[in-house]
């Protein structure tokens, strides 16, 4: 093509004069130029999925990156999980993956992840879920949102419905905002309320409950509003901020928090009711329930917070650590109000 264009050019100005072959090689160069830029640009040209929905995308060829899921095994910690968390694998098809998942408290050894990476491999549906959790938290292996998708897509097409879920959460969710067990946040008051009966005393599941909510209170930018609630049979909460009012997240403000925090102890019942009341007065814009049992009175607590959030103008997220018990009505508050329900799984040491 440019020979013809070049030819073209010294023919139409052949015989005349000097100026005129000038400003045909200058058109000439400008040609060529055009050609390689347009080249360029559909190169660099990205097709957008974003919008499309899970269901949609499990049809589609696989990630080819995700492919070589068995490398990057690390050691790091999994604090800064992403916005928001993948729901986990359940039922009699996950207990082989369950068991290599959980054997070993909140870290992924890496015989643990071969293990998985072995299960997925072979078919199992469930583990496709768990490893794809694994890549997308980083527990075990290095953070991978590629790889996440390869294998909740893998899970997906065989229909299992955490796959098609996870999948629609990772490509319609930004990643952004403050996360507490994973479970990402909006706006920026922020209220959790944290079980502290007798019950999460056992295989450490207060401190690691406590561990978590300062190490999200010191990630929440200055200018966001807290409050911390303990509840049990009755409740207790920051006592050094004034009547219907949130501290900042000034680090004076977290230090505190933190002392308070770290002196708490278990004891008694498990009724949200009134934490819960208490804390929605405060207007939050994100609300984190954390228990690792069943409710006094389940039905109580969904038809009061029908009530303390009827237009959902606040995302409630829920937290099951450890005991899955009371994961049925965990599963409908978030459901109901715009949240994403966590089962956290450790063994306590």
């Amino acid at each position: 093509m440019k020979r013809l264009v070049l030819y073209y050019c010294m023919r139409r100005t052949a015989g005349r004069n000097f100026s005129g072959f000038l400003l045909s090689f200058i058109f000439f160069c400008a040609l060529i130029f055009g050609l390689g830029c347009g080249k360029k640009e559909a190169a660099e040209a990205v097709n957008p999925r974003l919008a499309k929905s899970g269901k949609k995308l499990a049809d589609e060829p696989e990630v080819a990156a995700a492919n070589d899921s068995s490398e990057s095994i690390s050691a790091e910690g999994t604090q800064d999980k992403p916005i928001s968390t993948p729901q986990t694998a359940s039922g009699n098809n996950a207990q082989a993956a369950a068991a290599a998942a959980t054997s070993v408290g909140p870290r992924l050894s890496p015989a643990q992840v071969q293990h998985l990476i072995r299960l997925a491999q072979s078919g199992n549906a469930a583990a496709q879920v768990e490893l794809g959790n694994a890549f997308f938290e980083g527990n075990g292996v290095a953070k991978n949102k590629e790889a996440a998708g390869f294998w909740w897509r893998k899970a997906a097409l065989q229909n299992h419905p955490v796959g098609h879920e996870n999948l629609r959460m990772l490509m319609t969710k930004p990643e952004h905002g403050v996360s507490f067990f994973g479970t990402k946040a909006k706006g920026n008051r922020f209220v959790f309320i944290i079980d502290k009966s007798g019950s999460m005393g056992q295989q450490g599941r207060f401190q690691r409950a406590k561990t978590e909510l300062v190490r999200t209170l010191k990630s929440l930018p200055r200018d966001a509003h807290f409050m911390v609630y303990f509840f049990s049979t009755n409740f207790e909460k920051l006592p050094f901020i004034e009547v219907d009012k949130m501290p900042t997240a000034v680090p004076e403000n977290i230090r505190m928090a933190e002392d308070w925090i770290n002196g708490r102890s278990v004891m008694g019942g498990t009724n949200p009711i009134g934490a819960l009341a208490d804390g929605f007065r405060l207007k939050p814009d994100t609300v984190w329930l954390l228990t690792d049992g069943r409710f006094a009175n389940d039905g109580n607590v969904l038809n009061r917070l029908r009530r303390l959030n009827p237009n959902t103008k606040a995302r409630i997220n829920t937290v099951a650590i450890m005991d899955p018990a009371g994961e049925n009505v965990l599963k409908q508050i978030a459901g109901q109000h715009d949240g994403t329900y966590r089962f956290v799984k450790f063994d306590g040491r």
